[in-house]
């Protein structure tokens, strides 16, 4: 649509955004149409009546614009043809094939990083003396950190069991003091209908 080819263009008439200047016949035919295919698309699955899914080969389209053409206005319809052809095949043909062969490419180089965390067994002898020593220093690298990933997981295990037993300790020793009381003594405790007090089996 004329004057309405920018990214997110189309939110003036879906939000029924404040629009600067005055509105054409196109815009406001826009202005209520627009909304509109956003409802009948939720409530049935069809944006327009004369809307159309594209055929097998991508061709069929429906356009959604309002064009003026002397007198008249073209409004929304149907088309049998591609949409934007050469665009469209360059963003699915053109781009894909540098893809791939950009794939191709890296896949011809060295092994990534990735793949030397992983490494594959190999056969040595094969290779050359460079090689050779590269693969030697990756196994011996493989093995320290293993070696340092067991001694984190070892010394994890220590730490855990002196967490659980410092926690069993404290729960037995509140328990214990809980649970504790003093037997009851005559002699520990005052005689008040005497008016005495008895403490050690002595009087004051």
């Amino acid at each position: 649509m004329p004057n309405h080819s920018g990214h997110a263009d189309d939110m003036l008439f879906a939000l029924g955004l404040h629009y600067s200047g005055h509105l054409t016949e196109e815009e406001k035919f826009m202005d209520q149409y627009y909304p509109q295919i956003f409802r009948n698309f939720v409530k049935t699955g069809r944006p327009d009546n004369k809307w159309e899914p594209l055929k097998d080969d991508g061709s069929g389209y429906f356009s959604i614009e309002a064009m003026k053409n002397g007198s008249t206005i073209i409004l929304p319809h149907q088309k049998n043809t591609y949409f934007y052809q050469e665009q469209i095949h360059f963003w699915l043909s053109h781009l894909s094939s540098v893809n791939e062969r950009a794939i191709e490419r890296q896949n011809r180089t060295k092994r990534s990083v990735l793949s030397n965390s992983f490494p594959v067994p190999l056969n040595t002898n094969q290779l050359p003396l460079k090689v050779n020593s590269d693969v030697a220093a990756l196994k011996e690298a493989n093995k320290s950190l293993l070696s340092a990933f067991w001694l984190m997981i070892v010394i994890a295990l220590i730490l855990a069991a002196a967490l659980l037993v410092m926690a069993i300790s404290n729960h037995l020793n509140a328990t214990i003091q809980d649970s504790y009381c003093f037997a009851e003594e005559p002699d520990l405790f005052a005689n008040t209908e005497k008016g005495t007090f008895t403490l050690y089996g002595s009087t004051n």
